[in-house]
């Protein structure tokens, strides 16, 4: 979803939510800009990202909070926050329909 505008990242999800069947489940792995990262470098990683991507495709890094807005107004329910395996670089939003 990074790599997306707001708007794009909004109708992607609204299409998603539209093709799951009721209770289907949504997962979105990403870096999310609102959590806590390790170290200042790590922190400083994520801010070049989010550079990247908005010269590059126009999109941004998004907190899980953002994620999770756009997750609930596309009709998922219940944004939940996971860390697979405790990564420290890969987080997780999960949803269902």
């Amino acid at each position: 979803m990074h790599g997306l505008c707001d708007q794009e990242a909004a109708t992607l999800l609204r299409r998603l939510a539209a093709a799951l069947n009721p209770g289907g489940a949504i997962v979105v792995g990403d870096q999310f800009g609102d959590s806590v990262m390790p170290g200042r470098s790590s922190r400083a990683l994520l801010h070049l990202l989010d550079l990247n991507y908005l010269v590059a495709t126009g999109g941004r890094v998004r907190g899980f909070a953002e994620v999770a807005q756009l997750l609930r107004a596309a009709g998922f329910r219940r944004p939940r926050h996971r860390r697979p395996l405790r990564s420290v670089t890969t987080e997780l939003a999960v949803a269902r329909t």
